[in-house]
């Protein structure tokens, strides 16, 4: 069975959608970015910082270049 929603439901489901899309993406980049500098300040090394954010050495050491 199809649901249909009026436009005012839809455009605030979708909206919430988005905001909690774009709100969890900016608290993942704030978090690499947090690693990133406490690697550049000597805090903490590549290898653990890769770790702790889930992705490879290689893959956080692309990213760390691109700042």
């Amino acid at each position: 069975m199809t649901s249909i929603y009026s436009q005012e439901t839809a455009t605030y489901m979708y909206g919430n959608e988005r905001y909690a899309t774009g709100k969890a993406e900016g608290k993942k980049e704030g978090k690499i970015e947090a690693f990133i500098s406490m690697v550049k300040e000597g805090l903490i090394n590549m290898k653990d910082a890769a770790k702790r954010l889930g992705m490879s050495e290689k893959e956080l050491t692309k990213i760390v270049g691109a700042y």
